[in-house]
């Protein structure tokens, strides 16, 4: 097993949690610095995404959908990106709600291009592993979508 491949076994559930909350707290962090191009590449290089790596938004938002593998998030951040000058994640304290499953509350800031409308916005990530990799990441406007979603129960 790779860095971040842990299993939990009784007694070690802290340091799976410990090691999995710092993935994500990671991840946004990538995000900012290198766009999501970058962010994804980097996920891809370090071998941190599950064979079925998915990232869900909310069926209403724009670009609502499920978004298949490295490809499929590019093509969405792609066409997402066409129209903000500006996209920063400003995320909080990641929070376990099963195991390998987190809910991140994110403030989004955004710049739009011609316009220069600027939004500044709660959202709601979920991050769900697999063996220690990103299987699914979500992103939803409202915090109860998201804990339905992370139960399994659906965008």
């Amino acid at each position: 097993m790779g860095p971040g491949r842990d299993r939990r076994l009784p007694g070690d559930n802290q340091r799976v949690v410990d090691a999995q909350r710092k993935l994500v707290q990671e991840m946004f962090g990538s995000y900012n610095e290198l766009g999501p191009i970058g962010f994804m590449d980097e996920l891809v290089e370090r071998d941190a995404l599950a064979p079925d790596f998915m990232m869900e938004i909310q069926r209403d938002a724009p670009n609502g959908g499920q978004w298949h593998g490295p490809e499929g998030f590019k093509e969405m951040a792609g066409i997402w990106l066409e129209v903000w000058d500006v996209f920063e994640l400003h995320p909080e304290e990641p929070f376990e709600t099963a195991p390998d499953r987190y809910l991140v509350p994110v403030r989004q800031r955004a710049v739009a291009h011609g316009s220069g409308l600027e939004i500044d916005e709660q959202f709601f990530y979920t991050v769900e592993f697999s063996e220690g990799r990103f299987r699914r990441i979500g992103l939803f406007a409202d915090r109860p979508q998201a804990e339905r979603y992370l139960a399994g129960e659906g965008a």
